[in-house]
């Protein structure tokens, strides 16, 4: 059994008979002046035993919960935090601020947030924290919508595992047998592809499962602002994995590499005031099946992707962004498969595509004042409108138009003296259908 589960069924074994939870902070030794928390042990230790308190009648809700993190302190401890009280805030040293230096390393996990029984849990803030190193994820947020995660001036460094930040509602599960003695797991999965089984035995004690579709429910609101997310290099990482909401505001992804840097699954998200920089991924945004994702204001400069921004049956609106000097010669800057796009003011310099924009033939895209600058490739500086019927990125021909852009100067404050360059013309010459195979697999996948 993990740890974190023995911990929790022996403290609330032992609340029966503890009148007040303890408390393990302590002055920390690099800075006297706060009263904090050297292990995540001991605070998970203090968290349980309020929760168990509150459970048994021995203390009533406070209205917040405040854990300072020893500064200038690495936690090593291999446990993840794990919070069960509603408006808890979880900062580095008094202040919050992640030059105090608290970082979190190594690990399967560092924080996890579930739906446990009875914890009804709201909300929850992690201030000036650093994560670096997770096995798995950096922060699994495995609650159902209605609970919001804050993280603010966190980082996310030197990571190897699955992604730094995990978006999907999982369902809680104990350790406890069925009245059967089989255990029962929880598969997690997208949508209908969700499923609960049982492990179970035929007489020849081979194992096989017993399936059945569990209701998909929607994962919580992860917010992030003013943070960072670098030098993580891993094949298949997801920086951010999302079935649920997302929020990310001044945040700067640069120098990590990955498979989908953010994957984002039939949730809703804002991207805002962002910075993607010297990426080599698959896609930097991929977005399946969403209803809403809108990105504005946000720079992706000299990337190296697939595609920038890619949307698969969605809704998205890119407005106000910058795309320069990125590197994508199998596919673009934006990829609609299926979607309707909004894509407009915005400027693309310097970049190598097979095509700035792509629109697909089953996708309606409103583009209005693109500006775009010393583009290079052998068939669409502007965007590629595919025909009905053709078959772009997969094995066919890929036959359509190419539009130029609009706009003939950036409206982005700090490039509006860019002047647009002479259009290479608006033929589109069909290429031989071998140039996409791969391209189209490394998108889909």
């Amino acid at each position: 059994m993990p740890r974190n589960k023995m911990m929790m069924k022996r403290v609330l074994l032992g609340s029966m008979f503890t009148m007040a939870a303890g408390d393990r902070s302590a002055s920390c030794s690099a800075d006297f002046s706060v009263f904090g928390y050297s292990s995540i042990d001991d605070l998970n230790q203090d968290i349980m035993l309020e929760f168990a308190s509150i459970q048994n009648g021995t203390a009533q809700p406070k209205d917040s919960y405040v854990y300072n993190l020893c500064p200038h302190t690495v936690f090593r401890d291999g446990e993840a935090i794990l919070p069960l009280l509603n408006n808890s805030h979880f900062i580095c040293g008094n202040g919050g601020n992640s030059h105090d230096k608290c970082t979190i390393a190594g690990g399967n996990t560092q924080v996890k947030i579930v739906d446990y029984p009875d914890a009804n849990m709201e909300f929850l803030s992690f201030r000036g924290i650093t994560f670096s190193d997770s096995e798995e994820h950096g922060v699994a947020a495995h609650a159902r919508s209605g609970m919001v995660a804050e993280f603010v001036d966190c980082h996310w460094v030197d990571g190897h595992g699955t992604s730094g930040i995990h978006i999907e509602h999982q369902e809680y599960v104990d350790e406890t047998e069925d009245p059967d003695g089989v255990k029962v797991y929880v598969a997690p999965g997208l949508g209908a592809d969700q499923q609960t089984f049982k492990e179970d035995e035929d007489q020849s004690g081979n194992v096989f499962e017993h399936r059945q579709l569990a209701e998909q429910v929607t994962g919580m609101s992860v917010h992030i602002y003013n943070s960072t997310m670098s030098n993580i290099h891993q094949d298949g990482f997801r920086a951010i994995y999302s079935s649920g909401q997302l929020l990310l505001f001044n945040v700067t992804m640069r120098n990590n590499q990955a498979g989908v840097l953010i994957n984002i699954i039939n949730g809703n998200a804002t991207i805002d005031d962002c910075r993607f920089e010297s990426m080599d991924a698959v896609s930097l945004i991929r977005v399946v099946n969403s209803p809403m994702v809108t990105i504005r204001g946000t720079s992706f400069v000299e990337n190296r992707a697939v595609g920038m921004v890619t949307a698969i049956g969605s809704h998205v609106s890119i407005s106000k962004c910058e795309f320069r000097g990125n590197y994508a010669p199998r596919g673009g800057e934006v990829l609609a498969f299926s979607s309707d796009v909004v894509f407009q003011d915005s400027c693309i310099y310097e970049s190598t595509a097979m095509t700035s924009v792509f629109r697909s033939s089953t996708s309606r895209m409103m583009a209005t004042n693109i500006y775009g600058q010393d583009l290079t490739g052998d068939h669409c500086p502007g965007i590629l409108v595919e025909d009905e019927g053709s078959d772009c990125f997969s094995v066919g021909s890929c036959d359509g138009r190419c539009e130029e852009f609009s706009s003939t100067e950036c409206t982005i404050p700090s490039l509006t003296n860019a002047k647009m360059s002479p259009s290479s013309g608006s033929l589109y010459r069909p290429l031989p259908s071998a140039v996409f195979i791969c391209a189209f697999s490394a998108l889909f996948l």
